[in-house]
């Protein structure tokens, strides 16, 4: 048992380091999913509070479980588990599939360790980690569009990260120490707050710093996509858990500022995502919009540090319950691509119900949590989020819609290997039994809640299909198309800087010029000729006319000053 904690840390990075041998790599791929397994073990066998230190790195590197991570590296690990043997074969006539596993890996690595991570300088490097090492995940199909998004993904992720390691100085030097756990961290500098949702919102899609990740998502493998939008994105949240003061004082501007700002994102993400054509673009908006929901929650958690522990159960179940639904998503976009047939379409509409919070399912508990929140956040919203949360499920209902539309399969028969059905088939299990089951969120969800989510959330399935199929309807009688390019806004930033670019080009083009310009003016000028044309110029009747126009109005000018 000791040896799971290092061991969760040590065997992905040390397999990434073996891939570096050309005779093992085949060896590494197939042992790739398996890395996560320590890391999943640990979340359930050990208990909270081991830790490991290890005084000779860095600075004196922490890691160790704690009641808040522990559950994130649960549901975290499985996906990486789970998507990393579906990757095996749905990869497998793919050439460079060793290299797409080297970054998957690595990016694994970081994610797991983040999460484990008990000191700044520890998390943030392991950040780092992951987040680049995923830029291999993007770019890896090789085409223009992956090339793109990886650019544009690589700049947020730069940007990202210059604002953590300056957070972290920032709190590295008011508190005096490293550590996350043991001292909490907790500043109300509005720099320091300000950089760390920054740094954490790009990860998160906090608008508008969400648009990397649409096209990431859309050009990354379907695997690489799952633990993109199913796991990562979730280290966002952690991220705001660990180091910003939730729990600890009151912040209601910036509560408030979350709050709106979240419901903006759920109904933005809604909007946007249903003018999608590819699918994993969809569910990149539907990341964006379910993100914006647990923005929401912590918004309250700021406006109300005395309940935040209620706040804290609500955030990770909610984490919990979107890892496992996106992810299967995500994987079942591969099984429709690969043809599967009908029994694709079928398995699809559970992750696509759970999503929209369907009874019986753990979104119908998650957003039954978040709901119950509605009476901490600060007037006039206390009265509208039941409202705005109810419209925010009929929107998610929407985009699951048009998902199964885009998704569903034209022929109706298919066979798919083995090595693909039983991993998506696992994580479909893991995302029926996730809140019932699993025993942190049988811990965190009560029995009530549990209760009054059986019997929530068909009113806004049943209206959001109505809208869905109403909709379809006028759209193709009106033979109305419309279409949002994944990315939105990135559109009018990459114009506006095109403009700019040209712009500037146009500024500075003429300057080295200047030097020849100057020096030719005396013969450009011709002192003995310029006389002659002057003068040929102003017998010209309109030329002269004009001048003593002019005259005429100066000297008029100055006898009425004098006057």
């Amino acid at each position: 048992m000791s040896l799971l904690l290092p061991l969760a840390l040590i065997l992905p990075l040390a397999l990434a380091l073996t891939w570096s041998v050309p005779a093992l790599r085949p060896v590494i791929t197939r042992l790739t999913p398996w890395a996560a397994l320590p890391a999943l073990a640990a979340s359930f066998w050990l208990p909270a509070g081991v830790d490991l230190k290890v005084p000779w790195l860095l600075l004196g590197a922490h890691f160790g479980l704690d009641p808040t991570g522990t559950p994130f590296l649960s549901f975290t690990a499985l996906l990486w588990w789970l998507a990393g043997l579906y990757g095996l074969r749905y990869q497998a006539n793919d050439p460079q599939r060793d290299r797409f596993f080297f970054f998957y890996l690595l990016t694994m690595a970081g994610n797991l360790g983040l999460i484990l991570a008990q000191d700044m300088l520890s998390f943030l490097l392991l950040f780092a980690l992951m987040s680049i090492a995923a830029y291999g995940l993007v770019i890896h199909p090789g085409n223009q569009e992956a090339r793109r998004a990886g650019r544009v993904y690589l700049s947020m992720v730069v940007i990202g990260e210059a604002c953590l390691f300056s957070a972290m100085i920032l709190l590295a030097v008011e508190m005096n120490t490293l550590e996350i756990v043991q001292t909490p961290v907790v500043s109300s500098d509005p720099v320091v707050l300000t950089l760390l949702l920054i740094g954490f919102g790009i990860k998160l899609g906090l608008l508008p710093l969400h648009f990397s990740l649409p096209p990431a998502y859309a050009a990354t493998p379907t695997p690489g996509a799952a633990v993109l939008g199913g796991a990562m994105i979730n280290a966002g949240l952690l991220g705001w858990l660990r180091f910003l003061p939730l729990g600890q004082m009151p912040l209601p501007s910036w509560g408030t500022g979350l709050i709106v700002a979240g419901l903006i994102a759920a109904f933005y993400g809604v909007l946007v995502g249903l003018a999608q054509r590819e699918p994993k673009a969809l569910l990149a908006y539907s990341s964006i919009s379910q993100m914006g929901l647990i923005t929401l929650g912590v918004g309250v958690g700021l406006v109300a540090p005395a309940q935040w522990p209620l706040v804290l159960t609500t955030l990770t179940l909610f984490a919990l319950h979107h890892a496992l639904a996106k992810g299967a998503l995500f994987l079942g976009v591969g099984l429709a691509r690969h043809g599967g047939g009908i029994l694709v379409g079928l398995a699809l509409l559970f992750p696509a119900l759970t999503l929209a919070g369907a009874p019986f399912t753990s979104g119908a508990i998650a957003k039954t949590a978040l709901k119950s929140l509605s009476h901490l956040a600060p007037s006039p919203w206390s009265d509208g989020l039941p409202g705005l949360l109810l419209a925010s499920s009929i929107g998610t209902t929407l985009l699951m819609a048009r998902f199964i539309d885009l998704t569903w399969p034209k022929d109706l028969k298919g066979r798919l290997p083995l090595g693909m059905w039983l991993p998506a088939l696992g994580l479909l299990l893991a995302v029926d039994l996730a809140t019932w089951l699993w025993p942190y969120a049988d811990q965190a969800a009560s029995a009530s809640l549990k209760f009054s989510a059986i019997k929530s959330g068909g009113e806004a399935i049943l209206l959001g299909i109505a809208l869905f199929l109403l909709g379809a309807l006028l759209c193709r009688r009106l033979e109305w198309r419309w279409f949002i390019p994944s990315g939105d806004i990135l559109i009018l930033i990459e114009r506006w800087l095109r403009i700019l670019a040209r712009w500037t080009h146009q500024i500075i083009q003429p300057i080295p010029r200047l030097p020849s310009q100057l020096f030719t003016l005396p013969r450009r000028l011709d002192l003995h000729t310029t006389p002659t044309r002057l003068e040929a110029a102003l017998q010209r009747w309109r030329n002269f006319g004009l001048l003593f126009l002019i005259i005429a109005l100066v000297l008029y000018g100055t006898l009425i000053q004098q006057g």
